[in-house]
């Protein structure tokens, strides 16, 4: 049994979809815990929480690259790619959820103050894969006017 999952979900400028949560005021991947709806289903999981906490939705925002998901933690995530450059800021639920930004990865690289621990956990394992692209530069996260 999984106890969460969540979307690792880059654009087509490489930069990384975060959301900041409302509690902590950490940012880290969209993420959470299995439901009822969810079957017992880690992708369906993810997928649902994805959407509740983005607004993005898989298939018309963003497509899944792995039928496997990397555990990262206690969770387990599923790559997954945009085929959109930019977004709309989506309605999510700000009791949850305090902003949902793109960060390109050399932002976030060194600031574990900010960063929840399954991000940290990600960072420090350097996850190498074709997933990660190459570096946009040292730019704060770009809110999502994504």
């Amino acid at each position: 049994m999984y106890i969460g999952a969540g979307i690792l979900l880059r654009n087509g400028r490489g930069q990384i979809l975060l959301v900041c949560d409302a509690k902590s005021g950490r940012w880290g991947f969209p993420k959470g815990h299995p439901e009822h709806v969810d079957k017992k289903s880690p992708l369906n999981t993810a997928v649902r929480e994805c959407w509740e906490e983005t607004g993005l939705s898989a298939g018309s925002d963003y497509l899944i690259e792995t039928a496997t998901p990397k555990r990262i933690g206690k969770r387990l995530y599923f790559y997954a790619r945009s085929h959109r450059d930019t977004f709309e800021k989506p309605a999510f639920d700000k009791n949850e959820i305090r902003d949902v930004a793109w960060w390109n990865m050399e932002d976030f690289v060194g600031r574990d103050d900010i960063l929840n621990s399954d991000l940290r956990c990600w960072l420090k394992k350097k996850v190498k894969s074709p997933f990660l692209g190459g570096s946009h530069g040292g730019r704060e996260p770009s809110s999502l006017a994504i």
